[in-house]
């Protein structure tokens, strides 16, 4: 019985394990998507033409076409904060987001292999287990 017992935690553990790894690679694809907004902001911000018109977001699919009044954007720097900076600032302060954003994916995939490493661990003492 003991043995049917030890099988049972293995599968409780594997199961708690699993949806961890879920959990992870959810916040995996969220950052990717949040790096590649990023990037397309960097690459909009290098991209736009002094004193000739482009288009602008302003919402869902809704664009507004008009020209830049002045060299600068509004940023959000954290926790909501909007500040007014150059192109240049700002692409400076999008590299940094970038940097910090790809750090964080690097830990959450190192967080992924580790579970990947233990649900091997648990899958081959259950293995042993039943020989």
């Amino acid at each position: 019985m003991a043995r049917e017992e030890e099988l049972q935690k293995i599968a409780m553990e594997m199961n708690y394990y699993r949806s961890q790894a879920e959990e992870l690679q959810g916040q995996m694809r969220s950052l990717n998507n949040l790096i590649a907004e990023n990037d397309a902001a960097r690459e909009a911000l290098k991209a736009m033409p002094e004193n000739e018109e482009s288009l602008f977001a302003i919402g869902e699919g809704v664009f507004v076409k008009a020209k830049p009044s002045s060299k600068k954007v509004f940023v959000e720097i954290g926790a909501r904060v909007v500040v007014e900076k150059t192109f240049e600032e700002a692409s400076a302060v999008l590299e940094a987001r970038n940097a910090q954003l790809v750090k964080t994916l690097g830990a959450l995939q190192n967080s992924l292999q580790q579970l990947g490493g233990k649900m091997s661990e648990l899958n081959e003492q259950a293995e042993s287990m039943q020989q």
